[in-house]
């Protein structure tokens, strides 16, 4: 059986194209994640697909049921080095962002979602006591009325002549290669790693969903994908994390991996509703705490388990 997947060029999805003893034959599309997002909302080219989770979230709260969604998670990031202000900037804590001008590309972005949600319930600072300023349309509550300024670019250059106090930004502005902006928490991993010991969230950005056309099409064949997904994670995780050989041209790997380890147990990157209750139960209270969905969705309501 032919399986169409798109999603962007991970490692722990480079073992999934092929075709298996499993039966499935998968072609997999390694794809900038934010081309894939808007192509299968639209039309669906693709049997499976990355989606971002505040999509697959805000989809299910609106009776979308377009599609399925799997407990597989290529991208998950913790996002304190998400937030950059002028380098000559007052700002020196984020408690000090009360009030303040801040610029995000979407403001129901999944980064802005976990953002606004850490830094409401770690630092005091509630989405309504700031000011918002976006490059795109996209949801938010009544309580916030975002400035529609067209473009990411439009909002690195209002945050590098500091007509915005802070930019979020899930990729590095190149502003801040030139030193033009700072990020607001210098020692972004240690308080990172704070944040995780108190709340044992991991911040997942990206999920991945089926067709209901391609599950009824296939009964059975979710059961199959998610042991693909596995497969393809466990094989780079065996080949990534080996640390007899110089896998990457970069020291204290191994020192790293094992810190982590520490912290979060043997398995770093777990699938599965179970081992991310912690994630997804907080981010589905995040997103019905800003109104941004009706009321906040248990796991089991959003995801198929297989």
């Amino acid at each position: 059986m032919i399986v169409t997947v798109a999603a962007g060029g991970y490692a722990h999805l480079a073992g999934l194209a092929g075709a298996g003893s499993d039966g499935l034959d998968i072609r997999y599309e390694a794809l900038e994640p934010g081309h894939v997002f808007p192509r299968m909302l639209r039309d669906a080219p693709w049997d499976a697909a990355e989606m971002s989770l505040a999509s697959a979230y805000i989809l299910a709260d609106k009776g979308d049921q377009r599609f399925i969604v799997l407990p597989v998670f290529p991208s998950r990031v913790f996002r304190h080095s998400a937030l950059y202000v002028p380098a000559d900037s007052r700002l020196k804590s984020a408690s000090d962002l009360r009030g303040a001008k801040v610029g995000v590309l979407r403001y129901a972005m999944t980064t802005a979602v976990w953002v606004r949600a850490m830094l409401a319930g770690h630092y005091s600072v509630p989405p309504e006591n700031l000011q918002w300023f976006v490059g795109e349309d996209s949801p938010h509550p009544d309580s916030v009325s975002p400035r529609i300024v067209g473009s990411a670019a439009a909002l690195e250059a209002m945050a590098t002549s500091g007509e915005i106090d802070c930019l979020l930004s899930g990729r590095t502005p190149s502003a801040f290669g030139d030193g033009r902006l700072r990020r607001l928490f210098p020692d972004f991993g240690a308080e990172e790693k704070a944040y995780y010991e108190r709340t044992r969230i991991f911040p997942i950005m990206h999920t991945i969903v089926v067709t209901r056309a391609f599950a009824e099409r296939s009964p059975g064949a979710i059961r199959l994908l998610m042991a693909r997904f596995e497969s393809a994670k466990a094989a780079a995780e065996e080949g990534l994390l080996n640390f007899d050989v110089s896998t990457y041209p970069l020291p204290w790997l191994a020192a790293y991996v094992e810190d982590a380890r520490r912290r979060m147990g043997p398995h770093l990157w777990p699938y599965g509703v179970e081992a991310n209750r912690p994630t997804l139960e907080a981010f589905g209270s995040a997103l019905a705490a800003e109104g941004l969905t009706r009321r906040a969705w248990a796991p089991e309501e959003i995801f198929r388990d297989a």
